[in-house]
């Protein structure tokens, strides 16, 4: 579910009433940010930067949340590259 007009809907309302363009996305971290805490929180590694945008993401249920996290799982596995001794 997303927020539109400070209600959370259902993808399938918001495709189904046409409101698409009144999602309301979350705002992305300023890149002054974003530089000062690879550099200072992360030594300088921007590979561990990962927290640019928070979106919240609400699931009517157990089930949905995992099907999410399942598919995010693999999603994730399926960029490993074998060249860093990873095995998809």
């Amino acid at each position: 579910m997303l927020m539109v007009d400070d209600e959370l809907m259902a993808w399938a309302e918001i495709e189904e009433t046409g409101v698409q363009s009144r999602i309301q996305w979350a705002r992305c971290k300023k890149p002054e940010r974003a530089i000062g805490k690879a550099f200072f929180a992360y030594g300088g590694k921007v590979s561990n930067l990962v927290d640019l945008c928070r979106q919240r993401i609400v699931f009517e249920d157990v089930a949905s949340l995992g099907l999410c996290v399942v598919s995010r799982q693999v999603e994730s596995m399926n960029r490993l590259d074998e060249g860093l001794g990873f095995r998809v």
